[in-house]
């Protein structure tokens, strides 16, 4: 993404916060770019896909977050999964998106509440399979069940706090006190076989599987561009990486490794777009191939 792209969608971001979707007019935000209408649809076929992009682009936020908070840890601690769900509530509280939700129910449109729903579809997935890391084969038919409760307990207990207080809740003490919950209800669900989502609907059927072939070439396309970068050190890694993906076996501490480089030189230059999309496209390849 460029950075002129960019900044369309962070104008269109926030006057849908501002003045609500249905109010803001594809006008407005080219006064607030400072841009033609060409310019808009050049990159945007509409209001409602300029809308879309503004959901992915957190959405991929969420993602990469998610993804450093692993880097070095052991993956079945519970303070880091914890701290990973903490993320999602984080950036919608950062990017201010609890209107931008109520806009998209409000405006009936398929593809938006499609996208939504999609949304909640990985996020059950994503956490459904976090729980079955974090507490072993065992939970496995009863990871979307817990998925669901895990995320239930939360939201009911922001909305009860919100009703109760005007006060800021303290997030991670929330997560951490549901996920004490959580850990009694595992048991329990594992002594006891007590399942509500229908059994064969195991983890399985909840995995988001990635097409490896359009996966790899996005990420070749994404490398090739980066190459064009005027640093000596990133083209070095864009190199390493290519080489790395092109092995029988990719060594992924190794690409791990480059990756967290790529990490710190992103956030020393957060208006570099280009390492951004490369962190997450590598990421997302490597979860892939680890699986």
């Amino acid at each position: 993404m460029n950075s002129r792209k960019r900044n369309v969608i962070l104008s269109a971001q926030r006057l849908f916060i501002k003045k609500g979707f249905l109010s803001t007019s594809i006008q407005d935000i080219l006064d607030e770019a400072g841009i033609s209408k060409g310019t808009f649809y050049n990159y945007f076929s509409s209001k409602n896909e300029c809308l879309l992009a503004i959901l992915e682009n957190v959405k991929e936020e969420v993602f990469l977050r998610r993804q450093e908070l692993l880097v070095g840890k052991d993956q079945t601690d519970k303070r880091v999964l914890s701290h990973q769900i903490a993320v999602r509530f984080i950036l919608n509280r950062e990017n201010n998106m609890l209107p931008i939700y109520e806009a998209i129910y409000y405006a009936k449109d398929e593809d938006l509440r499609m996208f939504i729903k999609k949304h909640h579809f990985y996020e059950l997935s994503w956490l459904s399979e976090r729980i079955r890391e974090v507490y072993g084969p065992a939970v496995d038919k009863h990871a979307v069940d817990c998925a669901i409760m895990l995320f239930g307990m939360i939201q009911h207990y922001l909305q009860a706090w919100r009703l109760i207080s005007n006060e800021e809740i303290r997030l991670e003490e929330l997560i951490e006190y549901v996920m004490r919950r959580i850990d009694a209800i595992v048991k329990d669900v594992i002594s006891s076989d007590d399942l509500f989502i229908n059994e064969f609907l195991s983890i399985s059927e909840y995995r988001v599987e990635e097409d490896l072939s359009e996966l790899r070439n996005e990420v070749e396309k994404k490398l090739g561009n980066l190459m064009e970068v005027d640093d000596q050190d990133v083209r070095k890694y864009v190199e390493f990486l290519l080489e790395e993906f092109d092995r029988k076996e990719p060594r992924f501490i190794l690409i791990e490794s480059i990756m967290e480089s790529l990490r710190n030189y992103q956030k020393q230059f957060p208006e570099n777009e280009q390492i951004r999309e490369v962190v997450f496209f590598v990421s997302r390849l490597s979860n892939a191939l680890k699986s």
